[in-house]
């Protein structure tokens, strides 16, 4: 079992790694076998884990334990989401505001560069091709996937770290104990000796 756990954990943390390579011109056929790849590992992982968790438990305890292994799931997925989309947030914001003072704005014109990035994500526009305002919400477009797609690649690779150290943490807890062999009462060493 701790074979199977770590190494769907370790290739969970391998698609992640791979997909964070992914680029907005990464044609999606190239996704599809990460995703199956991190599929298989999450369905064999927790397959497996269930399978140790729910047997080490007594019987009659079974609901209680399958109740716990759901919400501890939950909790983890909650905790994993606020960080992540932390990490992919900050990561992206900092890589578009770095793009757009490369091309020489002020501060006061990289806030109206966002601003009308906002606009532009929440509304939507309609401009005639060839349109000043439209080349320059078409270049901030741009450079907004280009910062997402590393935000969400930051994100991706503290996913692929967190895989890493729960396969570690997992192989070293789930190691198979050594038999205890109980040591000889001392009066029977006594005997063994003076014979």
């Amino acid at each position: 079992p701790r074979i199977f756990v770590c190494a769907s954990i370790v290739a969970m943390a391998v698609d992640r790694g791979l997909t964070a390579l992914a680029r907005p011109s990464t044609p999606y056929l190239w996704l599809v076998p990460t995703m199956a790849l991190f599929g298989l590992g999450f369905l064999l992982a927790s397959t497996v884990w269930n399978n140790i968790f729910l047997s080490a438990l007594p019987t009659d305890l079974v609901g209680v334990s399958s109740g716990i292994s759901k919400a501890a799931g939950l909790t983890g997925g909650a905790l994993a989401g606020v960080v992540l989309g932390a990490v992919a947030q900050l990561v992206g914001l900092n890589d578009f505001a770095r793009r757009i003072s490369r091309l020489g704005l002020t501060e006061e014109q990289q806030v109206r560069a966002l601003d009308a990035l906002n606009e532009v994500l929440q509304q939507g526009f309609a401009g005639t091709e060839g349109d000043p305002q439209e080349i320059v919400r078409l270049t901030l477009l741009s450079l907004y996937r280009e910062s997402y797609s590393v935000g969400i690649a930051a994100a991706l690779l503290v996913a692929a770290g967190l895989c890493l150290v729960t396969a570690t943490i997992a192989w070293f807890w789930l190691r198979p104990e050594a038999a205890l062999v109980p040591s000889p009462p001392a009066s029977q060493v006594k005997e063994l000796g003076s014979g």
